[in-house]
């Protein structure tokens, strides 16, 4: 089903497998497409199944990745890039080594910088280098956050280092198990996420319904920081029955 209401598109799939294969799909499209694009990529349980379709895909009909780029979204501070709960880890594992990208093409926050303002910079830097991000991959937090952006994120808020809210805690804690689970990390800004050519916000589960039925009333607000994604001409947003099932 699409609809047309805030956001440009609202994509509505009947599973959370379709809505996976979706953006798999988009993904996999633009690499054939344009081999040197750029993308921008999110982690967490949500893209699990993304990632899985992706190199699905990758396997049945090979497309070549070793000209295009990716950046992740965010990075915790204090996790070293081979700790199996770090984003280096986590893209490595799902997709950077299944799909033969580049290692010199592949970029994440440099989170063990003595000066993560500077760190945060050069990010920033990498990323107008290689000419803006192409397709942009985000999840959505329980609280509204893309990226790491908590809520009270500005609209122009760019790379940083930031302080995760308890909630964001609370939800990642379970894949820590018996580790330590950090308490900041590097994300993106909103600002820098907006300046995507096209964005892709995938929600899943109905642990999503919720805030998915709150991004959609809400008008634009750092309250939920992705609210923002409505200022964005080339943005859509695509559920599953469950996480669209408190929609009117």
């Amino acid at each position: 089903m699409l609809l047309v209401g805030d956001f440009v598109k609202i994509k509505i799939f009947d599973s959370a497998s379709e809505a996976s294969k979706f953006a798999a799909k988009k993904i996999s499209s633009l690499i054939e497409k344009s081999p040197k694009a750029t993308l921008g990529l999110a982690t967490g349980r949500t893209m699990d199944a993304v990632y899985n379709h992706l190199s699905n895909r990758y396997k049945t009909t090979p497309f070549d990745c070793s000209n295009t780029k990716a950046f992740a979204l965010d990075e915790y501070i204090g996790l070293e890039p081979h700790d199996e709960n770090s984003y280096r880890y986590y893209l490595d594992f799902h997709i950077f080594n299944p799909l033969g990208f580049k290692q010199e093409n592949t970029f994440l926050p440099n989170v063990h910088s003595q000066n993560l303002e500077e760190a945060a910079k050069e990010y920033e830097d990498s990323i107008a280098a290689s000419g803006g991000i192409d397709l942009q991959i985000l999840g959505i937090g329980l609280n509204g956050h893309i990226g790491l952006n908590e809520p009270g994120s500005s609209i122009d808020s760019r790379t940083r280092a930031v302080n995760l809210s308890q909630k964001t805690i609370d939800s990642n804690r379970p894949l820590f198990k018996d580790a330590q689970i950090p308490m900041k990390a590097m994300t993106m800004g909103v600002g820098t996420i907006l300046e995507a050519k096209e964005i892709i916000l995938l929600a899943t589960g109905k642990s999503k319904a919720e805030i998915i039925k709150n991004l959609i009333e809400i008008e634009v607000s750092s309250d939920l920081p992705a609210s923002f994604l409505k200022t964005h001409p080339n943005a859509l947003l695509a559920l599953d029955r469950d996480s669209a099932s408190l929609l009117s």
